[in-house]
C-alpha cells in the first residue's frame, strides 16, 4: 500500500477532524477534558506509528509498550538531571540505547517467533525498574518535571505533535521505504534475494519508530505527570493497537490513527 492508495478524498475526514480538535480550547472546555482529548490524540499517533512500522512490514511486535515506556523513562531522567533543551534532545539517544532490546530479535527472529520474544521484554521492566528503584522509581514511576503550566499549551503541543507525525508517515508512504516494508511482509526471503537491504531496513525503520515514539511520549509525560511501569503493560494498549490497525487498509497509518482515537475513547 503506497500514497496513492489512500486518495485526497480519504483524507478529508481527517482533516476536519484535526481542525474541529484545534478550536475545541475556545470553547471554553475544562482541564480535564483537555487532558483527555490530549491522551486521545497522543495514543491515536503511537497506534499510526505501530501500523506503519510493524504492521505494513508484517514484523507484529507485542513488545512495542516496552518502547513506549522506555521512552517515558529516558524523557523523565533526562528532565530530572539536566536543563530543558538538553534534557529533550539527551532523551532521544537514551531511549534509543533502551529499545535496542527490541531490535535484536528483530535482526534474528522472523514471524511468531520474534512475536512471542518481544512480547517477553514489557514484562522485564517491572523487575528491572525495582532493581534500580533510584533509576526508574520502582514500582511508583518517576515524577515527570512539568514544562508548561496551561492544559490549553499542553493540549496544541499534543496536536501539533500528532499532526506532525502524521504528516511524516503520510510523507514514508511514498517513499521506498514502504514499499520495502511491504515487500519484506509479503516474504522477506524473496525481498533479501530482490536486493533489498532487509537488515538495513529493518535497522532504519526501528530507529525511525523510536525516535517518534518519543517526540510522542514528550507531552504524554507532561499530561499524565508520570512515568511508570504501567506504560509498558501490553494490555489493552496492544491489543486496542492491534484492532485499530486490523478496521481497515493495515500499514495506511491514516485509519488506524482515526481507529486509536475511537477505541481509546470507548473505553474512557
Amino acid at each position: 500500500m503506497g500514497l496513492k492508495e489512500i486518495s485526497y478524498g480519504e483524507l478529508i475526514p481527517l482533516a476536519v477532524i484535526l481542525i474541529a480538535m484545534s478550536v475545541l480550547p475556545m470553547l471554553g472546555l475544562s482541564s480535564y477534558m483537555l487532558t483527555l482529548l490530549s491522551l486521545l490524540l497522543l495514543f491515536g499517533a503511537l497506534v499510526s506509528i505501530y501500523d506503519f512500522f510493524y504492521i505494513r512490514s508484517g514484523y507484529i511486535n507485542l513488545g512495542y509498550t516496552f518502547i513506549v515506556a522506555s521512552s517515558a523513562f529516558s524523557i523523565a531522567i533526562t528532565l530530572e538531571r539536566l536543563p530543558t533543551a538538553l534534557a529533550i534532545l539527551a532523551a532521544f539517544p537514551l531511549s534509543m540505547l533502551f529499545s535496542i532490546a527490541i531490535l535484536v530479535p528483530m535482526l534474528k527472529l522472523r514471524g511468531p517467533f520474534y512475536s512471542v520474544a518481544t512480547l517477553l521484554y514489557p514484562f522485564r521492566l517491572a523487575p528491572i525498574a525495582r532493581l534500580f528503584p533510584e533509576v526508574f522509581g520502582g514500582d511508583v514511576g518517576i515524577y515527570v518535571r512539568p514544562l508548561l503550566s496551561s492544559h490549553t499549551h499542553l493540549y496544541y503541543l499534543s496536536l501539533a505533535i500528532s499532526i506532525g507525525v502524521l504528516s511524516l508517515l503520510f510523507i514514508l508512504l511514498g517513499t521506498r521505504l514502504a514499499i520495502k516494508l511491504a515487500m519484506i511482509k509479503d516474504d522477506e526471503t524473496l525481498a533479501e534475494s530482490s536486493g533489498i537491504g532487509v537488515v538495513r531496513v529493518k535497522i532504519l525503520s526501528h530507529v525511525m519508530c523510536t525516535l517518534m515514539v518519543t517526540a510522542v511520549m514528550i507531552p504524554y509525560t507532561q499530561v499524565s505527570g508520570v512515568a511508570s511501569v504501567e506504560l509498558a503493560d501490553p494490555m489493552p494498549v496492544l491489543i486496542y493497537a492491534l484492532m485499530a490497525s486490523a478496521l481497515y487498509k493495515p500499514g495506511s497509518a491514516l485509519y488506524s490513527f482515526l481507529g486509536g482515537m475511537g477505541i481509546w475513547w470507548l473505553d474512557n
